[in-house]
């Protein structure tokens, strides 16, 4: 069930009421999933900065899936929420940055196990990501294919 979370310096009185709604169809035709498999959330009035400015609207997100992703899947899915974000919540694409993570990367299985509730020693868990350049999108595109590595 990819997710998609944004965080938002846009105050909540401003997020259009159908804004998860709307964008579900959005994130379904970038994605690949079908509608019914897809999450978003929105959490506005979070303070957020960018270069030092935090006045200006600006927007984090990150989208989780299990497949789905990768250095030419990202990038449309990069546009099109880049640009659904701009045209909703008046969020320019210098001022939104979002982490796409792919559940299916290795490591998750070896936490998913090390998180097993009968392990004595499963308490808690940290995730570190290990992005790659196609992992990280910044003014519409990913990084890598900004060139900015």
């Amino acid at each position: 069930m990819p997710l998609f979370r944004v965080f938002t310096n846009v105050s909540k009185d401003k997020i259009p009421e159908d804004f998860v709604d709307k964008v579900i169809p959005v994130l379904s035709e970038a994605i690949g999933k079908p509608i019914e498999k897809l999450i978003c959330l929105i959490v506005g009035d979070t303070p957020v900065s960018f270069a030092g400015r935090s006045q200006a609207p600006a927007a984090v997100a990150d989208i989780a899936s299990i497949g789905k992703l990768g250095p030419d899947e990202n990038k449309r899915i990069a546009k099109a929420l880049s640009e659904y974000v701009e045209r909703e919540l008046g969020v320019a694409p210098d001022r939104y940055a979002q982490a796409l993570i792919d559940f299916m990367n290795p490591f998750l299985h070896l936490i998913r196990e090390l998180l097993d509730p009968t392990r004595s020693d499963s308490s808690f868990m940290i995730l570190f990501n290990d992005f790659e350049a196609w992992n990280i999108a910044v003014r519409g595109s990913t990084v890598y294919d900004q060139g900015l590595v």
